[in-house]
């Protein structure tokens, strides 16, 4: 497991990326830069994902909850520190509901 993602998944740029963590190919998330994989839910502390900056090492998804919309805490594997995202339910490549439902029965 890398220490630190790739460039290419951080790029804001509006073209695909992989996911270093689980491979998938991901795409923009409904015209805009995806923040955290499909798939996984995995991302990377940057500062895109928190504004406090970041330390660019893995985030992973640790639970899930349903309040206007299913947001989803990611937590640091580096600093430890956690941001909430909300979940890209639609557009051509929306957010697992599988593992949605999983981090939310944690």
């Amino acid at each position: 497991m890398p220490t630190v993602m790739s460039a290419e998944f951080t790029d804001r740029a509006r073209t695909a990326a992989t996911c270093p963590m689980c491979g998938t190919q991901m795409g923009p998330a409904g015209g805009a830069p995806r923040r955290h994989c499909p798939t996984c839910l995995a991302a990377i502390h940057t500062g895109e994902a928190d504004p406090a900056g970041g330390c660019g090492a893995p985030m992973f998804a640790t639970w899930t909850r349903r309040l206007h919309t299913w947001v989803i805490e990611l937590r640091c594997s580096g600093c430890g520190a956690v941001v909430h995202q909300q979940a890209e339910l639609d557009g051509p490549q929306p957010d697992s509901m599988r593992r949605i439902i999983e981090l939310l029965r944690m």
